[in-house]
């Protein structure tokens, strides 16, 4: 059995899963702005290159040193203090980890990979009024494809009981 344990913090994600552990931070950057500014090749320093099928015009790296490419005005954060999961660049976030946490398995590059999933989030996305569990159950359930430096990973979360 795959299990993969997400937590979404405000400031850092924390992946794991049985074989590998990772803390990145909670901010990512456009590929296409990192490429303009003349800094050579986007995959340095264990950062990855991410596309969504889904959101094929766009690309972003995203990685555990950012830092190198000295753009901190450019990072898309991903803090919000409240419908965190609502906003398309939080939602990118979450496709991200499944898929770094999917990279150390190399079947699912060949066929979905069925995980069970673990989450966790900040306290402040569970406030009492917060549809954010249903959310991302919503988000969660389903086929996630996510292209790493151009190699598709496949993440299969049958149902909800997964």
């Amino acid at each position: 059995m795959n299990t993969f344990a997400i937590d979404l913090g405000n400031k850092r994600i924390k992946m794991k899963s049985e074989r590998g552990e990772y803390s990145y931070p909670s901010s990512y950057l456009n590929a296409e702005q990192v490429a303009q500014g003349g800094l050579g090749s986007l995959e340095k320093e264990d950062n990855f290159y991410f596309s969504l099928p889904s959101d094929s015009e766009n690309s972003f790296i995203w990685g555990p040193h950012l830092e190198v490419y000295n753009l901190p005005e450019r990072l898309i954060d991903t803090y919000a203090r409240t419908g965190r999961m609502k906003q398309k660049k939080a939602i990118r976030i979450l496709e991200f980890a499944l898929g770094r946490l999917a990279m150390d398995y190399e079947e699912s590059y060949e066929s979905p990979l069925v995980v069970h999933l673990t989450l966790g989030l900040s306290i402040t996305d569970l406030h009492k009024e917060s549809d954010t569990v249903n959310i991302l159950k919503s988000l969660a359930v389903g086929q996630h494809q996510i292209k790493i430096n151009h190699k598709l990973v496949t993440v299969l979360i049958p149902s909800e009981e997964f």
